[in-house]
């Protein structure tokens, strides 16, 4: 484990955000065996230094980390998440923007298996996160580069801002 810190700390981050993150893991493990101990410590770690490495502030991972706790993720789920900032990060300006969005998200209810999905798409107004079967909020980020953005298959589209929202299915007018 002191190599990873070690690794943690050579791709950026501070003494006091190691420390936080020991200290979250520490709490997070107190009443689990030693090898999920040792796994969720291992995939935690990994995941920080993936974030650091992309340039990600300190303190922003340790909100992603914070947020992951709080919503219980298991060592796998760390893993996946790592894997997958990885994945998103490579085409993203900026690391530490995306890295906000996944605290956000997280803390909002997003699992590792939708998070992917919930960083291309806006939440809805109110700031909830609900997935649905297509793992998506059903709302749409708008487009950026003049290119239409199409909601997942099966997504429900919200309306534009303004516009009359339809009755629900059945409801007669």
């Amino acid at each position: 484990m002191a190599e990873e810190m070690a690794e943690c700390m050579a791709a950026g981050m501070d003494k006091n955000s190691m420390n936080k993150i020991m200290e979250m893991l520490q709490q997070k493990t107190r009443n689990t065996s030693k090898n999920a101990a040792f796994e969720l410590n291992e995939k935690t770690l990994k995941t920080a230094r993936t974030m650091a490495r992309s340039g990600v502030d300190s303190k922003d991972i340790i909100d992603v980390m914070n947020n992951a706790f709080q919503r219980n993720y298991n060592a796998r789920e760390m893993e996946k998440l790592g894997n997958t900032f990885m994945t998103q990060a490579k085409g993203m300006s900026s690391a530490s923007d995306l890295a906000k969005t996944y605290s956000t998200a997280i803390k909002n209810g997003a699992t590792p298996d939708n998070i992917g999905s919930f960083s291309q798409v806006a939440p809805p107004p109110d700031g909830s996160f609900r997935p649905t079967a297509t793992g998506t909020s059903g709302a749409t980020a708008p487009p950026t580069s003049g290119v239409p953005t199409f909601p997942p298959a099966g997504a429900a589209v919200l309306p534009p801002s303004g516009a009359p929202t339809p009755p629900p299915a059945g409801a007669t007018p």
